[in-house]
């Protein structure tokens, strides 16, 4: 793959152009992975656009309807944050709150004393991986997992 630096809408972008052809009108291209553009240059970074009043309105409605905030960014074609900002711009979702020191310190008791991390994460309203990345943090060593993971 050859690279090249292009201007556009006074930014600049780094494209890298993909071993691509077109056949029958349509792009043809190794698996790599990432956005091809018309040329079949392979785009690696995301190109800014605005995000139309529609589109807005889209992510409100997808939210309400209880589509992950990912699901939500993926379909409109922009990040997670820019979601994030739509919802809290139009008072749908606030900003993500932090654990506190307290709650951190109960997770980590609850999890000594055999909660799991599931149930962790719907008591304190975070995620699991939230709940276990702040009590490994405080010093809690982590169970053998349950579920035996494949290779």
């Amino acid at each position: 793959m050859d690279a090249k630096t292009v201007k556009h809408g006074g930014s600049t972008q780094r494209l890298a152009r993909a071993a691509s052809r077109v056949r029958d009108g349509k792009v043809q291209r190794a698996s790599v992975s990432g956005a091809v553009d018309a040329r079949g240059e392979m785009c690696t970074s995301i190109t800014r656009r605005k995000i139309s009043d529609a589109d807005r309105a889209e992510a409100i409605r997808l939210f309400h309807a209880g589509t992950y905030v990912k699901d939500i960014a993926s379909s409109l074609r922009v990040t997670k944050t820019s979601v994030r900002k739509i919802l809290h711009d139009a008072g749908v979702a606030s900003p993500p709150r932090r654990m506190t020191e307290a709650e951190i310190k109960d997770a980590a008791r609850r999890y000594e004393n055999g909660e799991s991390l599931a149930r962790l994460g719907e008591r304190f309203g975070y995620s699991p991986g939230t709940v276990r990345s702040k009590i490994v943090r405080a010093g809690v060593e982590m169970r053998p997992s349950s579920v035996p993971r494949s290779l």
